[in-house]
């Protein structure tokens, strides 16, 4: 019995030995993402209160893929209010939301939309922005609205992501202005109260913060110690960057009739203090001559129409 305790123990430890010696060969030989210095550029594609008017996003993915193709460090978000108003708002935004996926878009925040549904219950809508969750392709994100003290079913506040070195945080930050049945069930929160306590919470994991909101204006004026806001709720596009707290660019891309692909190019230099940014340029995308992605085409020719 003693001989056969021995080579059992023998063995477990020949595999854990093993096992540590498989660790150590593939940290050593996968690849890493080296870290960001010096100077930086980032590209940040963005659309937003698309309320079902998806008809140019083809046209929008053949920009943003000549971008990525281009060696471009691209960042591509949507600022909510995805599908409410359009042939897609009986089915709770998901056709909308294939088309996300098929962009690959980074991450999306709720808008005070997304908390509208046909049944007008609470219930409903908890179902329905978890059904959108699953259908994105991407993160959805409220860092501001939660239920019995917990971030929704299928959302999440923020994102830390590495694009080519350099790790960037997006938080996603909703108005507080929301009163309707659908919302009776959740507490919400002071947005720019909210992105500070988030903000402590990442100190160290990112090297910037860009907020992606679909708050009032006063609150986007009011948010510090960001990149940028990237915003939507009001469907007027900013033709030129507005001024938020300590000059940070407040940037829009209009919505529904009056919607773009917005185009925020950040010029990043690191100083001792971190991530700072140097410059920045802000454009509305024309899509004349441009022509349309076939997939994306393709999945909206398979979409509900009005």
């Amino acid at each position: 019995m003693k001989m056969q305790n021995g080579r059992t123990k023998n063995i477990i430890i020949t595999i854990v030995i093993a096992a540590v010696l498989l660790c150590v060969i593939l940290l050593a030989v996968l690849p890493t993402v080296p870290r960001a210095h010096g100077s930086y550029r980032l590209t940040v594609f963005f659309t937003g209160d698309l309320h079902g008017q998806v008809d140019n996003l083809p046209y929008y993915y053949t920009i943003i893929q000549q971008a990525r193709h281009d060696g471009e460090n691209v960042l591509l978000l949507d600022c909510g209010d995805l599908s409410y108003g359009g042939p897609g708002q009986e089915k709770g935004g998901v056709p909308e939301a294939w088309m996300l996926a098929g962009m690959k878009y980074d991450a999306m925040v709720l808008g005070n939309n997304e908390f509208k549904c046909t049944e007008n219950t609470a219930q409903a809508c908890d179902k329905q922005i978890k059904r959108l969750s699953e259908n994105t392709g991407c993160p959805l994100l409220c860092a501001n609205i939660k239920k019995d003290g917990q971030y929704l079913d299928g959302v999440q506040p923020y994102i830390i992501k590495n694009v080519n070195g350099l790790r960037i945080a997006v938080v996603g930050l909703t108005t507080d202005e929301i009163d309707n049945k659908e919302t009776r069930n959740k507490t919400k929160e002071n947005p720019v109260a909210v992105l500070e306590n988030i903000q402590q919470q990442i100190s160290g994991n990112a090297d910037i913060t860009v907020v992606l909101s679909h708050c009032e204006e006063e609150q986007n004026r009011s948010m510090r110690d960001v990149s940028a806001v990237i915003a939507g709720h009001i469907h007027e596009p900013t033709y030129t960057p507005q001024q938020g707290y300590n000059g940070i660019p407040i940037v829009r891309a209009g919505g529904k009739d009056r919607g773009h692909l917005g185009k925020l190019v950040l010029e990043l230099k690191e100083t001792e203090n971190g991530w700072e940014t140097e410059k920045y340029d802000f454009t509305l995308c024309s899509i004349e001559g441009v022509i349309p992605n076939k997939k994306i085409m393709k999945i909206y020719a398979g979409l509900p129409k009005n």
